[in-house]
């Protein structure tokens, strides 16, 4: 596997490192890529449309970087803003 970008081409292969230490890595990347995605995406924003920030927060749920917790927490802070 390669992954580009920038000036760096990363070159996995399934002798060196081990599958365990790739498979480590792509589940950390993985996760480090939901993190900054929850909190880019994940807050209510007030300059954003009630449509655009429920369409944000499904989009986070599906991809899992949001669980149903959260996804609730964030629906009903969007309607407390809306009342307000």
């Amino acid at each position: 596997m390669y992954l580009t970008g920038g000036n760096t081409v990363l070159k996995l292969d399934a002798l060196n490192p081990t599958p365990d230490v790739v498979e480590d890595f792509i589940r950390i990347l993985h996760f480090q890529i939901r993190s900054y995605l929850k909190q880019k995406y994940g807050v209510v924003d007030i300059a954003l449309s009630r449509e655009a920030s429920i369409h944000n927060f499904k989009w986070l749920r599906e991809i899992n970087a949001l669980n149903e917790a959260e996804y609730k927490e964030l629906i009903y802070e969007l309607n407390t803003k809306d009342l307000l």
